[in-house]
């Protein structure tokens, strides 16, 4: 797997869901499957995709991620997306911190994340 691009937005409030984005881009033949998320600085974090039913937009969280064989998916603004929540300290401008990722398949890859 090749993860990359991943940045979400400063805040100072804690009590609220951030929202991260990031690319992640199979480079095997073989299909793999997310099986969870963890990183410090939040107590939980899970995958939603943010749809539109009559002309609103709104935020389903999504049970897995499957991801084929040399398969890209973009997570952004507006589509499928992490949702770090209980975060533990504000996130400032320009700092990082990591999120860990487990595939199936692959294993846990370590995520560096830039607030921007």
């Amino acid at each position: 797997m090749d993860i990359n691009n991943a940045w979400t937005r400063p805040t100072n409030n804690i009590n609220q869901p951030i929202a991260i984005y990031l690319t992640i881009r199979n480079k095997l033949s073989l299909s793999d499957h997310i099986s969870n998320f963890d990183s410090h600085i939040g107590q939980s974090i899970q995958l939603h995709e943010t749809v539109e039913e009559n002309g609103i937009l709104t935020m389903r969280m999504q049970p897995n991620l499957d991801i084929k064989g040399n398969q890209t998916i973009i997570m952004e603004p507006g589509s499928l997306h992490l949702m770090l929540n209980g975060l533990t300290e504000p996130l400032k401008s320009q700092s990082r911190f990591d999120i860990y990722i487990y595939f199936t398949r692959s294993g846990c890859y370590v995520v560096p994340v830039t607030v921007r």
